[in-house]
């Protein structure tokens, strides 16, 4: 059994049937075994929330409330945990080590390092083509990532 974490760049293309990766993840979708499980981080979750409240308009506003609604049906929603605060502040702290980027800068990454904190904690895939992932992945191994728009 294999845990696939769809970042939100694959959540939204899910949303959209014209985007070039649409087809893709659906196909990558549909090859999994019965056993695996596709979840999303609550940070998504978050994430979809505050583009709700945040929309120019109330038509932007009711599609995203659907695409959330509709992840929340489709997926397992995994929490934050004490366990994951851990791996997070061990990966952010590394990460700022090995690649130089500012105090200032690193804020940009927390999502990412979140996830890639839950990955971790779960042992399960990140599915994403964000570079980050792969950085992380030169010093913490055990990170599992995986694109499903190639």
């Amino acid at each position: 059994m294999e845990c696939y974490i769809l970042d939100s760049e694959f959540l939204g293309a899910l949303e959209d049937s014209d985007s070039p990766a649409y087809k893709k993840i659906i196909e990558k979708l549909s090859s999994l075994a019965d056993e695996d499980e596709v979840c999303v981080s609550i940070i998504s979750i978050y994430e979809y929330s505050y583009g709700i409240y945040n929309a120019p308009d109330e038509g932007l506003s009711r599609q995203l409330q659907t695409a959330k609604n509709t992840i929340l049906e489709l997926f397992k929603v995994l929490p934050l945990t004490q366990k994951g605060a851990e791996l997070y502040g061990k990966i952010k702290a590394e990460y700022k080590k090995q690649t130089g980027t500012s105090r200032k800068d690193m804020r940009r990454h927390n999502i990412d390092i979140i996830l890639a904190s839950t990955a971790l904690e779960h042992n399960a895939v990140i599915v994403s083509r964000d570079k980050i992932f792969s950085r992380i992945k030169k010093f913490e191994q055990a990170l599992k990532i995986e694109s499903w728009a190639k």
